[in-house]
């Protein structure tokens, strides 16, 4: 008979200390000590004897269980407290190659990985999250997977609908047999929209479609592009000198709930005449402070998620009249 160990949130340096104690009736011939420590992964055979028919034997093997989960490489320490985050990923157009910059990869095992085809290790996960990689194709993941294939396996985490809540999207990896288990928590941002706003723009506010940079050119007569505009009469003295004058930039973030030093997120202008800046760039509402020459000013926001798709918007400053 074998006996399997399971254990829960374990790295895989974990070491158990193991004993062996035989039954009333059975001596116990191997192994020798009967107290030893055993890798994740690691088996031990045993062998016993009954006392009253020594030609009556048993034995087995005893094997020490890890089922992992483990998204992005974020570890079993973080994995439930602090989870992973994935950055939305549109992908109504296929999995094209922003699509698939976007995704996480996901990692899963069963330890040992040299187990019989009858032992499967069964997934439960947010329709449609989490998807196979075969070749160069991607598709949905299956509900279970044999023990000794699941490690060999390409996964990936598709974040194609943003989270109402921080680490509320669960992966669950259980074994058929022992219920070993494991979960990785993560949790899906979005940026809803950029809202553009300042108390000198006639057209305030603007709000800006999340994860696109491209706007068009608002100067174009044809098919003007969109931006927050401020007009140049609207910010001068009499003297025809800009006045100093702001713009707030805020970054509508879905789930509501989540912190900006969650993340790694910025502010960068891209495009646009050299004056005027940030008053920081570190948080998800910013002012972009003074701009006094005129010009077309691109600014985009970026999560600080790798492969996530930034958020553009256009600021036309400060427009017509002399510049300054």
């Amino acid at each position: 008979m074998d006996f399997h160990i399971t254990t829960a949130n374990v790295s895989d340096a974990f070491k158990a200390n193991v004993a062996v104690n035989p039954a009333p009736g059975w001596n116990l011939i191997s192994s020798n000590p009967a107290s030893f420590e055993m890798t994740v992964g690691g088996s031990k055979g045993y062998e016993v004897r009954s006392q009253s028919n020594e030609e009556d034997k048993a034995g087995g093997n005893i094997f020490l269980f890890k089922v992992d989960v483990e998204i992005d490489g974020v570890g079993e320490d973080k994995e439930e407290t602090e989870g992973a985050f994935v950055g939305y990923a549109d992908c109504a157009n296929g999995f094209d190659p922003a699509c698939v910059a976007a995704m996480k990869p996901v990692r899963i095992r069963c330890m040992p990985a040299k187990r019989p085809d009858g032992e499967r290790i069964v997934l439960t996960f947010p329709p449609g999250h989490l998807l196979e990689k075969i070749g160069t194709t991607y598709q949905a993941a299956q509900s279970s997977y044999k023990a000794n294939e699941i490690g060999d396996k390409s996964f990936w985490l598709h974040g194609h609908a943003a989270s109402g809540a921080v680490r509320d999207r669960v992966i669950l990896a259980e074994h058929n047999i022992n219920g070993c288990k494991d979960e990785a928590k993560y949790t899906v941002v979005k940026v809803n929209f950029i809202e553009a706003s300042s108390t000198v723009a006639d057209n305030s506010p603007q709000q800006f479609e999340g994860h696109q940079t491209d706007f068009g050119d608002p100067c174009d007569p044809d098919d003007p592009g969109q931006a927050l505009v401020v007009f140049h009469k609207d910010v001068r003295n009499e003297d025809f000198v800009v006045q100093d004058y702001d713009v707030t930039l805020k970054a509508n973030i879905m789930p509501v709930c989540l912190a900006a030093d969650q993340l790694s997120e910025s502010w960068t202008k891209v495009v646009g005449p050299s004056s005027g800046g940030f008053n920081r760039t570190d948080t998800f509402e910013v002012k972009y402070k003074n701009a006094k020459k005129s010009g077309l000013y691109q600014c985009t926001f970026d999560l600080g998620l790798s492969g996530c798709a930034k958020s553009g918007v256009n600021l036309h400053l400060p427009l017509g009249g002399p510049d300054v």
